[in-house]
């Protein structure tokens, strides 16, 4: 047992230290990698842009935000995101409201994906998802991002990994697995993307599906899950 607690001892000094260093742990420009992909969705939940292409023939753009599926109604209803852009003192210099309808729902996961209906904005800043084959390190610090509360603000919670587990949740046949993470979240996370720093960038490694404000705890979506949907579900936008 020993040199179990003695490796797991040297792991988390080793995460405490990249997250306290600057230039190592937060190389990555959060601003431009999480806040501006992050959106609000009807008030109560959250999003992140994780697709936004134009077409050359027609011009049209094409802009898709995934989610959970328990914030979203059926495929096809409509619904808005609210958007913010900041300058980079942090001071928000737009507000956007753009209507848009659910693009499609994960039968296998508490997952899904909203189109917005403005086909003429391109968005610059996207999030990129992380490899369908990473797996956070134990203790690894992640930044667990969204709208609580209905706030006109991105907040961002530092946690870091804890474990993989598998249950039943929200009325979804049999067991899923969820990666768990140390971090408080509240009413209006649930959608908003778990990032972590990945060769020098910040990367969508998860979507939040359920936590307590209480007890700092975060329930992800795995990214090999995440993968799984996306490839599917826009394959060919």
């Amino acid at each position: 047992m020993l040199p179990l607690i003695g490796d797991n001892m040297k792991r988390y000094l080793l995460a405490a230290l990249l997250f306290l260093v600057p230039g190592i742990a937060h190389a990555g420009d959060y601003l431009k990698e999480i806040v501006e992909p992050t959106v609000q969705l009807n008030y109560n939940c959250s999003g992140t842009i994780i697709r936004s292409t134009r077409d050359d023939e027609t011009g049209k753009v094409s802009t898709y935000v995934l989610t959970v599926k328990h914030c979203t109604a059926n495929t096809g209803d409509p619904g808005y995101v609210q958007m913010f852009e900041f300058d980079k003192r942090w001071k928000r210099i737009e507000e956007r409201r753009i209507f848009s309808n659910v693009f499609g729902q994960y039968y296998k996961h508490d997952l899904a994906i909203i189109k917005l209906k403005d086909e003429e904005r391109l968005f610059k800043n996207v999030a990129k998802i992380a490899p369908a084959d990473f797996i956070p390190g134990l203790f690894q610090q992640v930044k667990v991002v969204g709208y609580p509360l209905a706030l006109a603000k991105v907040v961002s919670d530092d946690g870091s990994f804890v474990e993989t587990m598998d249950f039943s949740f929200r009325g979804m046949d049999g067991e899923k697995e969820f990666q768990v993470f140390d971090a408080h979240v509240a009413g209006g996370n649930s959608g908003g993307g778990i990032f972590a720093e990945i060769d020098g960038e910040w990367q969508l490694i998860g979507v939040t599906s359920m936590g307590a404000s209480v007890f700092p705890y975060t329930l992800g979506v795995p990214t090999k899950v995440v993968n799984e949907y996306v490839d599917v579900a826009l394959k060919g936008k």
